[in-house]
């Protein structure tokens, strides 16, 4: 209870716009992580995954497909002022963070719109955001090319558990073409 209320004080502006994970989403979430029930999650946690699904804009379908891809924290800020941790693509219907879809859209209330998702957006680690991102593919695949190499489970550390948190210089895919050019090797 102590969540809805912090959510519900955060979210007296309007309008908004809701990502709200179906039943399923949530099922799986708590499954995921090992929690038998909603109650099992700890408040700080449940608080700032739901505040990741809620944008300070009204944002339909129609805006999201228009943006292309981006990430929501560059435009939006999340309920109560609070900082989104969302990067979006719309290459393939509206997919946020590259896990969780829209599975139905544009559900209009009084203070905002809601959109139907098929995942519950959970906080990311720059992993999430390498691997949403279509223009790091190729930094992804240069990380994950040995089996040997570590660095994206030490990059999916949590927060504020050793090694993290962490600064990322990612070049994108561009740069990498630019590098290799650059050296003289074959794209």
């Amino acid at each position: 209870m102590a969540v809805f209320s912090a959510l519900t004080g955060a979210t007296e502006t309007n309008p908004l716009t809701v990502l709200a994970p179906v039943d399923n989403a949530f099922a799986t979430f708590l499954s995921d992580n090992s929690y038998a029930d909603l109650d099992d999650v700890p408040t700080a946690a449940l608080t700032a995954t739901l505040f990741n699904h809620t944008i300070n804009a009204f944002l339909t379908s129609s805006d999201l497909v228009a943006g292309g891809a981006g990430y929501t924290n560059t435009n939006a800020t999340g309920a109560g002022s609070n900082p989104m941790s969302l990067y979006y693509n719309t290459s393939n219907g509206v997919t946020f963070n590259g896990i969780s879809t829209v599975a139905v859209a544009d559900i209009v209330a009084t203070n905002g719109i809601v959109h139907a998702v098929d995942a519950v957006v959970t906080l990311p680690t720059v992993v999430t955001f390498a691997t949403a991102d279509p223009n790091f593919s190729t930094l992804v695949a240069a990380l994950t090319r040995e089996a040997s190499f570590t660095y994206v489970a030490t990059l999916s550390t949590a927060n504020g558990t050793a090694p993290a948190p962490f600064t990322v210089f990612a070049p994108t895919n561009a740069a990498f073409a630019d590098l290799l050019t650059e050296l003289s090797l074959p794209i």
